[in-house]
């Protein structure tokens, strides 16, 4: 049915198609340092949530006893995995591509061996997934994959800058004066999906 996945992650999409939608929608792909702090925040924190351990009301995590794949679930399902910044869904559910080359950091004293066999091959992704095991959820945690490569637990999320000024325009207060009736479209949705109360999502 139209818009029965509409609240999904979109998944099985390769590095460049992810890049393309987001450069349709006029957006981009987070870098990897934007993608960790929007995860991590500023207090050097292991989960986006904080240091707790995994349990399954934080995240869409493989199965925490039997350490088998699950499946994703509807994007925003685990409020309680909340980042600092607000963001959901960064530990978990499905992979998400960032726009950068998965290689050794500068300051690794292993960067130029290492380079010899990650060097501008492998797309980063980051977040874990439904399919990986618990140490993938971790916000530093990195995995890559060839451009061209793609699963069913790898999708992706697009970021915005706004333009210089735009706090002081009237398309930004036009677009807080929607906020309320997008939330309430967004609950619609979740409850048409039968989530049983917003707080599920």
């Amino acid at each position: 049915k139209a818009g029965e996945f509409s609240l999904y992650p979109v998944v099985r999409i390769t590095w460049a198609e992810a890049q393309k939608y987001a450069n349709w929608a006029e957006k981009r792909l987070p870098t990897e340092k934007q993608w960790e702090k929007a995860a991590r925040g500023t207090d050097g924190r292991l989960y986006p949530w904080g240091n707790a351990g995994l349990t399954k009301d934080l995240g869409v995590f493989v199965d925490l006893k039997t350490k088998k794949p699950t499946h994703y679930q509807m994007v925003g399902s685990k409020p309680k995995g909340i980042s600092p910044f607000g963001c959901l869904d960064m530990a978990g559910n499905v992979y998400e591509w960032t726009s950068e080359w998965m290689e050794p950091y500068p300051n690794n004293p292993e960067a130029k061996r290492m380079s010899s066999y990650t060097g501008h091959q492998f797309g980063c992704l980051r977040g874990g997934s439904f399919y990986h095991g618990p140490h993938s959820y971790a916000c530093a945690k990195r995995f890559g994959l060839k451009p061209e490569e793609t699963y069913y637990h790898v999708g992706f999320r697009s970021v915005w800058e706004p333009p210089a000024g735009y706090f002081k325009t009237e398309a930004f207060k036009k677009a807080v004066a929607g906020v309320t009736s997008r939330k309430k479209a967004l609950t619609a949705l979740r409850k048409k999906a039968n989530l049983k109360s917003p707080q599920n999502f």
